[in-house]
C-alpha cells in the first residue's frame, strides 16, 4: 500500500471510532450551538472554532460548510491548517436569513480528503412581525405645530392623538379614526396653525383595538414657548 493511501486508511480508522474515540473526544467546537433570529436578507457574522485533540496522525486542512444546500452561509476566513494535538482553528462565518425558519448543521470538514470532523447545530428563527408601528416627530415653525406621523398596522385599528399640558391630557381628535390595514408605512403631517405658547407639551399617538387595547404608541415632547 502506498504511503499516502496508508495514511488515509489510518486516519479513517481513527475517525470512525475503531478505537472507541467519540466525535466529542476527537474534536470539540465552540459554541456548541447557534440560535439566531434573522429576517430575510439580514446577516450576522459569528465566530466559531474547532479544537482537534491528539487523536489524529496528520495536520488537517479544515473548511466550514452547511449541511443544507438552502443555507446562506459563507466561510469568510477560508481553509485553515489544523496541526492536531490540541490545535484550535477559528473561523468568521457569515450567516444570512431567508425569511423562513431553518435548522441545519454548520460542519467542519476535511477540505483535502472529505468527511465531517465535527458540527454545530444552527437554528434560525424569523423575527415576529410587529402588529403596528408609529413614527412621531414634532416641529414648531412660525407658530404652527407640525405633527409628523408614520403609520403602519397589519390589522385594522383605531388611531388617536392626545396632547398633554399642565398635567392634563386631552384628545386632539373628535373621535378615534378607524384605520384599515396600512402596509407599508404611510406618512402624514397634520399642522395646527397659530399654536399658543404653552411651554413644553407632550403629544401621544396610539393605535388600539377592542380586543387588545393599545397595540402601539409613540410619545414626543416639544417646547412651544414660554407659557403665560
Amino acid at each position: 500500500m502506498k504511503p499516502k493511501a496508508l495514511l488515509i486508511a489510518i486516519f479513517l480508522i481513527l475517525t470512525t471510532n475503531a478505537f472507541s474515540v467519540s466525535a466529542q473526544e476527537f474534536a470539540t467546537v465552540s459554541p456548541t450551538a447557534l440560535n439566531l433570529t434573522l429576517a430575510q436578507g439580514e446577516s450576522t457574522v459569528e465566530q466559531v472554532s474547532l479544537t482537534i485533540h491528539p487523536f489524529c496522525v496528520r495536520p488537517i486542512e479544515v473548511d466550514v460548510d452547511a449541511s443544507s444546500v438552502g443555507a446562506l452561509l459563507a466561510n469568510l476566513t477560508g481553509v485553515l491548517l489544523n496541526g492536531c494535538g490540541g490545535d484550535t482553528s477559528t473561523f468568521d462565518i457569515s450567516i444570512m436569513g431567508t425569511g423562513l425558519a431553518q435548522n441545519y448543521d454548520l460542519q467542519f470538514v476535511d477540505a483535502e480528503f472529505g468527511g465531517v470532523l465535527a458540527s454545530i447545530p444552527v437554528t434560525i428563527t424569523p423575527p415576529v412581525a410587529q402588529p403596528c408601528f408609529i413614527e412621531l416627530s414634532l416641529r414648531m415653525q412660525d407658530r404652527a405645530l407640525s405633527i409628523g406621523l408614520g403609520l403602519n398596522t397589519l390589522e385594522p385599528g383605531d388611531f388617536n392623538l392626545f396632547i398633554s399640558l399642565f398635567n392634563q391630557t386631552y384628545s386632539l381628535l373628535k373621535a378615534p379614526v378607524p384605520l384599515p390595514v396600512i402596509d407599508p408605512i404611510q406618512f402624514f403631517a397634520p399642522t395646527i396653525a397659530a399654536f399658543p405658547d404653552l411651554g413644553t407639551i407632550g403629544i401621544l399617538a396610539t393605535i388600539t383595538t377592542a380586543q387588545d387595547g393599545i397595540r402601539c404608541s409613540a410619545w414626543q415632547t416639544i417646547d412651544t414657548g414660554s407659557a403665560p
